[in-house]
C-alpha cells in the first residue's frame, strides 16, 4: 500500500516536471523568435551620437585608437604601472618563466 501510494506521488512528480520543462522550454523558443527585429539597427542607434562618417574625419578613429593604446603603455590611473610590472614578472620575469613547455 505505501508502495503504490509513493508511486503515484512519483508520477506525479515526474508529470509536473515534465510540464514545466515543456513550459520553460517554450517561453524560450518563443522568445527567441520574437526578440529579433529586421531594424533592430535603427532601435539601438542613438540618433545623438556621432556616425561613422563624422567619427572618419580628421583622423579621429585613430587618433582614439592610439590615445587609448598610449594609456596602456603609459597608464596615468593610480598605481596601474606597478600592477602591470607586477602581473608581468617584474624585472626578473624572464628568471621566473617556465623555461620547459607542458612541465
Amino acid at each position: 500500500m505505501i508502495s503504490y501510494e509513493l508511486m503515484k506521488q512519483k508520477r506525479i512528480t515526474q508529470k509536473t516536471m515534465k510540464k514545466n520543462i515543456l513550459y520553460i522550454m517554450s517561453f524560450a523558443v518563443l522568445s527567441a523568435f520574437t526578440s529579433c527585429t529586421a531594424d533592430y539597427k535603427d532601435f539601438n542607434t542613438s540618433p545623438y551620437d556621432a556616425t561613422h562618417e563624422e567619427l572618419e574625419r580628421d583622423g579621429y578613429n585613430v587618433n582614439a585608437s592610439l590615445t587609448n593604446l598610449a594609456g596602456w603603455v603609459i597608464p596615468m590611473d593610480v598605481n596601474a604601472f606597478q600592477f602591470n610590472d607586477c602581473l608581468l614578472g617584474g624585472s626578473y620575469g624572464g628568471y621566473l618563466a617556465d623555461s620547459n613547455n607542458g612541465f
